[in-house]
């Protein structure tokens, strides 16, 4: 039995080790396939394989005008352009898909974006926006933008947060994969990492950002830059996996049974959720709230004997 903080008379005293393996679900997932026409992006579900929160894409910003510059899939027998990509075919463009809990599906607490994604010309990127609608943001992408820009031309990768540029760090090489993972109640940017190729080793890149909240990362998405810029997105493999989103939430351990319990606080007989999963003890005092510390980053955290 562990010691109990002075003070508090618990009826009895109980210890749970919490130590749990989480389980990934992919939200959003893609395959990019030519057919015998052309397969638009704008206001449908073009090329989605999984789509829990049953969004749609949105063709958020445009250099020019007219459905013809959405981006799009090219026919099969189009083969002077390239084949099973999803392809921008005009600069100042940005393409996004809805992530928020919608219906039966919740938003996990921890999000990781991976992306194939490279660009003829200079300018291309993937991240998150609060908020996107057709033709929304003008001729600028950038407006709200959370994520990550790469810049060929300055050989560099620049982490944008609501739109402001912040710190950047060197471009390690030319298209390829970038993963971004996230804690969208903290707001945490938990790692960001470039691979050039599947199956290539991704190396591991120096940012630190506290923006990915859940208010900012409502939709999911790439853009384009300007000049001559034309970004393709390409399947990983045979299955697709070129623009994928995976989630996880902690698991609950369950003490008695009552219903649904703020992730923020736990009272016994009822549900306690951690913040964090990992393997550590739990003293629960029944019929008391358990003490708690905030950490930062991690949230709330339950008292440790």
């Amino acid at each position: 039995m562990k010691k109990i903080l002075a003070g508090l008379a618990p009826i009895l005293l109980l210890t749970v080790n919490t130590a749990f393996a989480q389980t990934e679900t992919v939200i959003v997932n893609t395959r990019f396939q030519s057919t015998g026409s052309w397969q638009f992006f704008d206001n449908n579900k073009t090329a989605l394989t999984t789509n829990l929160p049953d969004g749609n894409w949105v063709w958020g910003a445009v250099g020019g005008g007219g459905n013809s510059e959405s981006p799009a899939i090219f026919a099969n027998w189009d083969t002077g352009n390239p084949q099973n990509v999803m392809f921008f075919r005009y600069e100042n463009t940005a393409l996004g898909i809805p992530i928020g809990s919608n219906g039966t599906y919740e938003k996990p607490a921890k999000l990781t974006f991976t992306i194939r994604i490279r660009a003829w010309g200079d300018i291309f990127g993937a991240g998150f926006w609060p908020n996107m609608t057709r033709l929304g943001f003008g001729s600028n992408p950038l407006y709200s933008f959370t994520g990550f820009r790469i810049n060929n031309a300055a050989r560099t990768i620049q982490l944008y947060e609501n739109g402001t540029a912040r710190d950047s760090v060197p471009y390690p090489g030319a298209g390829g994969i970038l993963s971004i993972t996230i804690n969208t109640v903290s707001g945490e940017l938990l790692s960001v990492t470039w691979a050039t190729a599947p199956g290539a080793p991704p190396t591991e890149l120096n940012f630190t950002s506290s923006a990915f909240t859940d208010a900012a990362t409502q939709f999911a998405g790439a853009i384009g830059g300007g000049g001559n810029t034309r970004v393709i997105i390409d399947n990983m493999d045979a299955n697709g996996n070129g623009f994928k989103i995976t989630g996880s939430s902690d698991p609950l351990v369950q003490i008695a049974g009552v219903t649904d319990i703020s992730p923020v606080s736990a009272v016994v007989n009822g549900k306690v959720t951690f913040s964090k999963t990992q393997d550590f003890y739990v003293t629960l005092c029944l019929g008391r709230r358990q003490p708690r510390r905030h950490v930062a980053g991690l949230g709330w955290q339950y008292h440790q004997p």
